[in-house]
């Protein structure tokens, strides 16, 4: 029997008190962190020319573009909302599995529940949940790291992830489920060369797995069959695609009791994890040492091998060429935060990546791959300040800023949802942002969500491109 059985049967027979309140919890932060990122990715680049694609090509009127308002197929609606929710960089992060989750899982859940017609919050919070968990396991099963394989594991384990969600919350009976995610192994892909390239396709691809999804789904419904042995069969997903590197005891244990969307990270800064920990290490060195930047003479980054993608190619990591370059280079970030003692969304603008007094600091940055740091993970890593005068400042972060281990509070998930909220130029009603916080923090007691959808648009009359 092939794996995906047991996923499926299990997804479908959980009943919603078996999810812990831990795991509940979680998928509720990321719910409100990831329609943040969504409002934050309103005037991303590439995001608004998508959103007049989609536009143009309209169709039934079945599911919303979140800000926007408008109402398209589901799988349109899904592939532009979970473009908002990733332009930015902003979004959660798996650090083990080194992948982001929510922004293909729940635009899709969101989507389907509006092609459904209504969908209760334990339904919506249970699909959410397992969606999650699906997408981390498969990564964290992945025995190889991505750039190793040159393929993206964000956009190519959203296919199943998405379809499985949103086929619970169009509740497909088992074998409609299998034929679902099945149907999505016809179509994975994702690759980090989009990354290497600065594509704008990097903030697309988790889109196109999570427009997959939903739309296998539907087919599902309708009576199309799938592949059955996705994970185990002669040509399945993990021989085919990852040469064999995949743990299959990883990937399934404890399936249906832990949830591994409880180990997921939140960001505070706008750009690839990978730079996180050498951010977090700058500024506690700025703050420690009050270090006047002009007076530096080098940065040593000491990262693991898998951090390559935001330290090559080094000319363009040091002086970025578009906004994508920028979130993903060290030297770059760290400059920032050793400049400004800060960094958001307002530090990765064409002006502000062409800035002098931080590229000047950036190309003082060299990286370097430390063995002994590990080969599979976000962290750690160790920022060595040389200065002017010979003193020397080094400090190691293993944990950075939103980590499991150094997470973020609901509390502070809330602040950043309504700073990401008033960053578009016609911001939502603060009275809307009330009551959506409102309503995932009592999810389990919503009868219907659709009412979500609706609360995250600017004031009427006020849309519909910025």
């Amino acid at each position: 029997m092939d794996q995906l059985e047991k996923i499926v049967k299990t997804a479908n027979t959980l009943p919603f008190n078996a999810i812990s309140e831990e795991a509940l919890n979680a998928t509720k932060k990321d719910i409100l962190d990831t329609i943040g990122c969504i409002f934050a990715g309103v005037n991303a680049e590439g995001t608004n020319e998508l959103f007049q694609v989609v536009s143009d090509w309209g169709g039934k009127q079945e599911s919303t573009i979140l800000y926007h308002g408008i109402k398209v197929p589901a799988p349109l609606a899904v592939l532009v909302n979970s473009t908002l929710a990733h332009a930015r960089d902003l979004d959660d992060t798996h650090d083990a599995a080194v992948l982001h989750a929510g922004i293909s899982v729940i635009p899709a859940a969101l989507a389907a529940a509006e092609r459904a017609g209504g969908c209760d919050g334990k339904l919506f919070l249970k699909a959410v949940t397992l969606g999650l968990d699906l997408l981390c396991r498969l990564g964290k099963a992945t025995t190889i790291g991505p750039n190793s394989l040159g393929l993206a594991f964000t956009p190519m384990y959203a296919y199943f992830a998405s379809a499985l969600t949103a086929g619970l919350i169009l509740k497909l009976k088992d074998e409609e489920l299998v034929n679902a995610i099945g149907i999505t192994l016809s179509q994975v892909a994702g690759t980090v060369q989009a990354v290497s390239d600065a594509a704008l396709t990097k903030r697309i691809q988790p889109a196109f797995g999570a427009q997959a999804g939903i739309a296998a789904a539907i087919l599902a419904q309708q009576g199309i069959t799938g592949a059955r042995n996705v994970f185990n069969g002669q040509f399945s997903f993990p021989k085919v695609y990852l040469n064999g590197h995949f743990d299959y005891d990883v990937f399934l244990d404890s399936y249906g009791e832990f949830f591994e969307n409880e180990n997921l990270s939140f960001k505070p800064y706008p750009c690839c994890r990978f730079t996180h920990p050498a951010i977090d290490a700058a500024l506690l060195l700025r703050e420690e040492h009050q270090i006047n930047v002009e007076e530096i003479e080098e940065i040593i980054v000491d990262v693991t091998q898998q951090a390559n993608i935001v330290c090559e190619p080094v000319e363009r990591r040091r002086t970025p060429q578009v906004i994508v370059d920028a979130q993903f280079s060290i030297p770059y970030t760290v400059a920032v935060a050793l400049v400004k003692g800060k960094i958001f969304i307002e530090d990765f603008t064409g002006e502000a990546i062409s800035e002098k007094r931080v590229l000047n600091i950036s190309n003082r940055v060299t990286t370097r791959y430390d063995e002994s740091l590990g080969n599979r993970g976000i962290s750690p890593a160790i920022v060595t300040i040389k200065m002017k005068n010979q003193k020397i400042y080094q400090k190691r972060v293993d944990y950075p800023k939103g980590s499991i281990n150094n997470s973020m509070s609901y509390e502070e998930i809330i602040e950043k949802f309504v700073r990401c909220s008033k960053l578009p130029a016609n911001p939502i009603p603060q009275e809307n942002i009330a009551a959506v916080i409102k309503m995932v923090t009592n999810m389990e007691k919503e009868e219907n969500i659709l009412t979500l959808s609706g609360l995250l648009t600017p004031a009427k009359g006020e849309i519909l491109s910025q």
